[in-house]
């Protein structure tokens, strides 16, 4: 049983990845025929749908008591909602407006100072907060990756190449080391949730 557990978090975490991995250019593919406004209400219907379908199945193996808003968090809750509203709108626009090579680069920052100059910190908090509905989350950033297996075919001189390489030979394997250890322990916490659940 454990086992199967195991297996079961394993998967559900590689799909995760999977399924947030392709959601840029999937909808960079929409957008060449679909308005991004529309593109941007598609996402959303999607995550209400499978947020929908996770509470119902939650909600039929126990039940949970959360603590009602107060007055004072109905600001923060009204600019929450605003701000979601806006977000993927202008998102879609931008990458309607940007070529697909740059638009890989967005989520693609050469350091840690840089992560936080552009507020990334604040973002992934808000999308680990978010995604702790399905179970625990932890924030890996590696940064100063490869865009591109051939940087030859693509208008990115802003980058170098050699130095994409030698970042990719000698910090990647530890990014990839502490992201096997980041596996170990959520795979963990879920087998632990789920064997408080039954």
């Amino acid at each position: 049983m454990s086992k199967d557990k195991n297996l079961r978090a394993i998967i559900l975490a590689i799909l995760a990845a999977a399924l947030y991995a392709i959601s840029t250019p999937v909808s960079k593919v929409m957008l060449q025929t679909v308005a991004p406004t529309m593109v941007a209400a598609f996402l959303y219907l999607g995550a209400g749908i499978g947020m929908g379908a996770m509470m119902l199945v939650r909600s039929g193996r126990h039940r949970t008591t959360e603590e009602r808003l107060r007055r004072s968090d109905i600001p923060y809750a009204v600019a929450m909602i605003l701000l979601d509203i806006a977000a993927p709108i202008l998102m879609m626009y931008g990458l309607r407006t940007c070529s697909a090579s740059n638009t890989s680069l967005l989520n693609n920052c050469p350091n840690e100072e840089v992560y936080r100059q552009m507020n990334y910190p604040i973002l992934m908090d808000t999308s680990a907060q978010q995604l702790g509905v399905f179970g625990p989350t932890e924030i890996l950033c590696s940064f100063d990756t490869y865009q591109f297996s051939n940087y030859d075919r693509y208008d990115a001189a802003t980058f170098s190449e050699a130095h994409k390489a030698e970042v990719r030979n000698t910090q990647f394997p530890i990014d990839l080391e502490k992201a096997y250890e980041l596996g170990k322990r959520l795979v963990g916490k879920c087998v632990a949730n789920m064997t408080k659940e039954e």
